[in-house]
């Protein structure tokens, strides 16, 4: 919590597109687990909305199949 982040795992194609977009608020984690998609989210100038786009995004990678079934598609 002091340092206002968290980490996701997104896959290695979401993680590259949104550090490309935004690289001060996202960056993959050093090393082996960052090159699978682990990534820091930092929260100081996110937005909610967008943050809640992509823990939906990491959500979708690690939840049962069940689960991302029920829930629904992406929109």
């Amino acid at each position: 919590p002091e340092e206002q982040r968290a980490v996701l795992k997104l896959t290695p194609a979401e993680q590259q597109h949104l550090v490309a977009t935004d690289p001060v608020t996202f960056s993959p984690i050093p090393g082996a687990w960052g090159q699978k998609g682990w990534t820091f989210v930092q929260f100081d100038n996110l937005e909610q909305e967008s943050f809640q786009q992509v823990l939906l995004a990491a959500w979708r990678q690690v939840a049962p199949t069940r689960l991302v079934v029920a829930y629904g598609q992406p929109g």
